[in-house]
């Protein structure tokens, strides 16, 4: 029988990214906590009961990744790597900045085409962690920064150190702020029962502030060889790609939150301006592409909303995909399965009404709504099938210049919740008809940055963590 802190350790490893959003609201220190619970539903009190801080570092926690086999536990800070222990106790710390750099060069800077000009004026630039990501087939961490027009390194799971050769590709922001959401997911291919399809990178990239020749080699949204970070598919007609209409990128910002896989699908939750003449009135949107498509050509985008006593909530702030415990699981109107890690996905939002550029709240704190990644598919469906017999037009305008939809008569049927692109009409599409849930829980004083869910018995149980480093623990979740 395991003790009391065995028992809470586990809880902890299954949080995974708990506080990957905002880490910095924790000033540099990372908590286990022990939450000692009477019953699901009881009140309950919380110590500490492991604790790391590095008090010769000042700096940010960015990101975090915990190894689903050795429970290790890899933090990307500003300009510094740390390799810990699965009680936090530091194995390796890494220091990656700041650094001398080129803001108008690529490396090697010695074969800079711009001398004389930015090329011999370094600028010594603090090293900020923008995605992190395990390799699990390579066994290596994926580490991205702003440095060097937005490249990514990878490291030897053990000690930190960079693996050869190194390649220098423009993939994230370059700057210090813009987000950027990454994940490893199934790419175009044959999948047998012996051969799954190969794993690729999938980024989603808000364009970068930085004054940058460069920062445009940086994808609105792609798919990446794991090996050589080129492009999936690039030849001369199509690519694993998608790209912000060239009188819009200046002006229309779009906010990446949060990725994920989940059936043959890449999602990504975003914030933008409600339109390209609406730049000013932020909404949030789910976009998808097909993880078989060479051409992107399925790429579609549907509103994403959650209503609290008749209000709106339009900004999501954070996301995680679980699954749902047999309570919940029944009142989503999910099947009832022995094994709640063959159920149907579930997807955890959190909303504000924060506006992302000023980072002002208007009152109204924080909700979570909670969706069936079947209520969302089939959305995504009846938006795609709406386009297909000639209803709306195709977008969005800030990716492309939208024309009336195509009819076409389906009578192979493949327009269905499996639709991966395959005709070369129709595309991209962007629906009008949203997602949306009724909340589960309202933090009427609370900004929620962080969220992990996962399961336990018949309950399912969440923990939020705010912006000022607080963890709150959500019991028995319901509809």
């Amino acid at each position: 029988m395991m003790d009391i802190p065995q028992v809470a350790r586990r809880m902890c490893w299954r949080l995974k990214g708990l506080l990957q959003s905002h880490l910095h609201a924790l000033t540099f220190r990372l908590l286990i906590l022990y939450t000692v619970c009477a019953s699901p539903t009881s009140a309950s009190s919380s110590y500490i009961l492991e604790e790391f801080s590095d008090i010769t570092h000042l700096g940010e926690f960015n990101n975090m990744v915990i190894h689903q086999s050795t429970g290790k536990i890899y933090i990307g800070a500003v300009n510094r790597l740390y390799l810990l222990s699965e009680t936090l106790g530091l194995i390796k710390p890494e220091n990656t900045g700041p650094q001398e750099d080129y803001i108008n060069c690529l490396r090697p800077f010695n074969s800079c085409h711009c001398k004389g000009t930015d090329c011999d004026k370094p600028t010594l630039t603090p090293c900020v962690n923008k995605a992190l990501l395990i390799d699990y087939d390579n066994q290596k961490l994926i580490t991205c920064s702003n440095l060097i027009q937005g490249h990514c390194e990878k490291r030897n799971l053990a000690d930190l150190s960079i693996e050869e050769p190194h390649r220098y590709v423009p993939m994230i922001p370059n700057d210090r702020s813009s987000p950027v959401v990454m994940f490893i997911a199934p790419g175009p291919g044959i999948e047998t029962p012996t051969s799954p399809r190969p794993n690729v990178l999938y980024i989603a990239a808000t364009r970068s502030l930085a004054e940058s020749i460069y920062k445009d080699m940086v994808h609105t949204i792609c798919s990446r060889n794991i090996t050589t970070y080129e492009l999936v598919n690039d030849d001369q007609f199509t690519a694993t790609r998608i790209e912000m209409d060239v009188l819009q990128k200046q002006t229309f910002r779009i906010f990446y939150r949060y990725g994920f896989s989940s059936g043959g699908f890449s999602y990504f939750l975003t914030v933008q301006g409600k339109s390209v003449t609406e730049t000013d009135i932020y909404v949030s949107r789910i976009v998808r592409v097909c993880q078989n498509d060479t051409s992107f050509y399925s790429y579609t985008e549907i509103p994403l909303t959650c209503t609290h006593n008749n209000t709106k909530y339009h900004i999501v702030k954070t996301a995680y995909l679980g699954y749902a415990g047999k309570a919940l699981a029944t009142s989503l109107g999910l099947p009832d399965l022995p094994d709640l890690r063959t159920s149907e996905d579930v997807l955890y939002v959190i909303f504000n009404n924060e506006n992302p550029e000023t980072r002002h709240r208007s009152d109204g704190g924080s909700v979570m709504c909670v969706y069936t990644l079947r209520d969302v598919r089939r959305m995504f469906t009846t938006t795609i099938q709406q386009c297909f017999n000639g209803i709306g037009n195709t977008g969005p305008a800030h990716i492309t210049k939208p024309i009336p939809c195509i009819q076409w008569d389906d009578t192979d049927n493949i327009l269905n919740d499996d639709y991966c692109g395959r005709h070369e009409f129709n595309h991209p599409i962007a629906g009008i008809k949203a997602v949306d849930a009724e909340a589960v829980i309202h933090f009427p004083n609370d900004s929620i940055t962080a969220i992990a869910v996962t399961e336990t018995y018949d309950y399912t149980v969440g923990f939020l963590g705010t912006d000022n480093g607080h963890l709150k623990k959500v019991g028995a979740l319901c509809i």
